[in-house]
């Protein structure tokens, strides 16, 4: 009997493709996913999920959400809330997100219990504890052990910004929240090639793009992942893109139809006086302490360069733009 390349590979896989086909197989095609690979619930997730329950509700009872005072921009959410309670609502003057979505949960909220700002903190904190659910659910369904599941979950509930934020009635809560929901409906759609899932990820896209505009990015992302996977039908496309392409135009055209708001007519002012490279140079600044922010929260997770000269070359311009930023204010 022979014994060659050909005959050890078929002994161990099992299998009689070429090893040169199943190569270039693996190379241009998208993984499969088969039902085996869909995770449902167990009994140690729905420990875990009420791990994450009980910990939000402590955090609420040493930290009470009871005020009577905005926080950084939220008071323009809540007067969106008391126009659209007195059914007279309009885009802010000083808003730049749609938030439409958002004011809705909060006027839910509002309309039983009364408008004031610990409500609307209540009506975030509920979407904040959602968030956190789906996203445990997310990372289970992208093969996640449940432990790990865990522990990334509770270092996004009790990352500084998304604690701070889900206090405030701000739109970045209910934005993520959304986005998630539709991340993990597109991942289902995905996997059981079902389109029930893919229009309820449309739903949720929809509802993430009338919170904040960037959600309206989660369409071509699920087109581009439905023809590189060569799972493309018309069908799918649709169930994908019909409903947020109608909701978005359709919102354009209502928004088109309001009067400008202040803070449109302040802004284009501002960058037809401002000067373009300190324009560039303004926005550069705010970047870099996005980045130097981010960059604080992931140190844990990272090492730092064996080649010290990289290292510091990389903080020359982080240096400098935090320099003159203290120097200015």
């Amino acid at each position: 009997m022979q014994i060659g390349p050909l005959s050890k590979s078929k002994s161990r896989q099992g299998t009689s493709e070429p090893i040169a086909q199943r190569t270039a197989t693996a190379g241009t095609t998208a993984p499969e996913y088969s039902a085996a690979r869909i995770h449902t619930l167990a009994s140690a997730d729905l420990r875990n999920i009420c791990i994450l329950v009980v910990a939000f509700a402590t955090v609420l009872l040493i930290a009470s959400p009871a005020r009577s005072f905005p926080i950084t921009d939220d008071w323009i959410y809540s007067q969106s809330v008391r126009d659209l309670l007195n059914w007279s609502y309009k885009p802010h003057d000083w808003s730049q997100a749609n938030a439409l979505t958002h004011i809705a949960w909060g006027a839910l909220f509002a309309g039983v219990f009364g408008l004031s700002f610990t409500v609307l903190a209540a009506a975030n904190l509920m979407m904040a504890a959602a968030c956190l659910v789906l996203f445990y659910v997310l990372l289970r369904q992208c093969d996640v052990q449940s432990t790990y599941a865990l522990l990334g979950t509770v270092l996004l509930g009790f990352n500084p910004i998304f604690l701070h934020l889900s206090y405030s009635f701000m739109t970045d809560i209910t934005f993520l929240t959304f986005m998630v929901a539709a991340c993990l409906c597109f991942l289902q759609g995905m996997r059981r090639h079902s389109e029930g899932w893919l229009w309820a990820a449309a739903i949720a896209t929809t509802l993430s793009y009338f919170t904040r505009q960037y959600g309206a990015l989660l369409v071509p992302a699920a087109l581009l992942y439905l023809w590189w996977s060569r799972s493309w039908t018309w069908r799918r496309a649709i169930a994908i893109a019909a409903i947020p392409v109608g909701a978005g135009l359709a919102y354009e055209v209502w928004s088109h139809a309001q009067p400008v708001s202040l803070v449109v007519f302040y802004l284009s002012g501002l960058r037809s006086a401002v000067q373009p490279v300190d324009f560039a140079y303004d926005h550069m600044q705010r970047t870099t302490w996005a980045l130097a922010t981010v960059g604080i929260f992931l140190i844990p997770l990272l090492r730092l360069p064996r080649r010290f000269n990289l290292w510091a070359f990389m903080l020359v311009p982080l240096g400098y733009f935090l320099w003159n930023s203290w120097r200015q204010f």
